[in-house]
């Protein structure tokens, strides 16, 4: 299972979307497997992932509530496999907040090529496994793109001022609370 205990960090729920729903149990574990191989299976880098992917999640919920199509959530887990696939993790983050602050900043340069957004309204996340449909981001349109860039860019900044030595925590959670809520 992605997440040893249920609820902490970006669950794949497969109920709610056909297309997902649809994914045999192979391709399921196929895809649970790709993510441990990178997200290390009970370790202290494991948990400090599934905080940062709550985080993630209650963002993704609080800043698209309202829309009717969503980014899916598998979509941030692809981001987070993705940054620490790619980066090998020579950082060693002691909160949570650093390391989805990198993982944002991350995910909006590979994605979107840059904080303007530029390459937003072609943007692809794809699958780490094999799929038919691999991008997690065709549902969207090009403003919908747009938007979810802009919101991530805009999420990236707060976690970066949160996350500066300079700031008290009191302050860190005032930044944060307009993007996941009281903590």
């Amino acid at each position: 299972m992605l997440c040893s205990t249920a609820n902490r960090c970006s669950e794949l729920n497969y109920g709610k979307d056909s297309a997902t729903a649809s994914w045999y149990k192979s391709e399921r574990l196929s895809l649970y497997s790709k993510l441990d191989e990178v997200f290390s299976v009970n370790t202290d880098k494991r948990k400090l992932i599934n905080r940062a992917g709550k985080i993630f999640k209650v963002w993704r919920s609080k800043t698209f509530s309202t829309q009717t199509v969503k980014v899916p959530s598998i979509a941030l887990v692809t981001i987070m496999y993705d940054f620490e696939k790619d980066k090998n993790n020579p950082d060693n983050y002691s909160s949570s907040i650093e390391m989805l602050r990198d993982m944002t900043y991350y995910g909006v340069v590979k994605y979107f090529k840059d904080k303007s957004c530029s390459g937003a309204s072609s943007a692809e996340i794809n699958l780490p496994v094999y799929q038919q449909d691999r991008n997690l981001l065709n549902r969207l349109n090009s403003a919908q793109r747009i938007d979810f860039c802009k919101n991530l860019v805009k999420f990236n900044e707060a976690l970066e001022y949160s996350a500066s030595e300079k700031v008290s925590e009191a302050e860190s959670v005032k930044t944060l609370e307009p993007f996941i809520g009281s903590l």
